[in-house]
């Protein structure tokens, strides 16, 4: 059944829902990607507005512009004393505010969105590993495949090849499988064709019988 009810303010709910609009607007595979992913936390704002309708705005204006201050500057370091400044609360406060608002503690809630940046990057771009890290603001390869694992439940390598394959599927329209190979960042084709055969379970050749 249909319901009417009040929001306290819409600041987080517009936020998400202009950055899946410039997404979308992309018209790619990988502006679609960001936007399911700002969708997600569009409908998860929109549940916790409906259930917590005494949250005041002053909340929803903190926590926005932490979240902006996140999104700006996920690649550099951020630390608690940072987001206390900009978002004008003290750090118990903004502890409780984050996880009353968006269940997470502020780091967790930064290093979920340094994994989404490099979802993007990995779906987006050939960068390598190491440069990705430093894009997204990790300090290290092996915190940054550690937090990946948690977070989306596979390995990087796992979740970069089954992409890749995926896509490759998507784009061939013909072209020579070794150009495919490159273009999606395969850098050796007998890998990539190694890979294929894994995740599809027969030869690049067989299943796009390529002559």
């Amino acid at each position: 059944k249909p319901q009417v009810f009040s929001l306290n303010s819409t600041k987080l709910l517009d936020h998400f829902f202009r950055n899946m609009h410039e997404s979308l607007m992309s018209d790619n595979l990988q502006g679609n990607l960001r936007a399911s992913g700002y969708l997600y936390s569009f409908l998860i704002e929109l549940e916790r507005c409906k259930s917590d309708a005494r949250l005041i705005s002053d909340t929803n204006i903190a926590i926005t512009k932490c979240v902006d201050y996140i999104d700006n500057n996920y690649s550099q370091s951020i630390t608690m004393e940072q987001l206390c400044e900009v978002s004008g609360v003290s750090k118990q406060y903004l502890c409780r505010l984050f996880r009353s608002v968006l269940d997470s503690r502020p780091m967790e809630y930064i290093a979920k969105r340094r994994i989404q940046a490099a979802k993007e990057l990995l779906t987006g771009t050939k960068m390598s590993i190491e440069e990705i890290v430093e894009q997204t603001g990790f300090c290290d390869s092996s915190y940054f495949c550690k937090l990946f694992k948690q977070n989306l439940g596979m390995p990087f390598l796992q979740y970069v090849n089954e992409y890749r394959i995926r896509y490759a599927i998507i784009w061939y329209r013909g072209y020579p499988l070794t150009e495919i190979a490159g273009e999606i960042g395969f850098k050796d084709y007998s890998y990539f064709a190694r890979v294929f055969k894994k995740y599809v379970g027969m030869t690049p050749h067989e299943y796009f019988k390529d002559p």
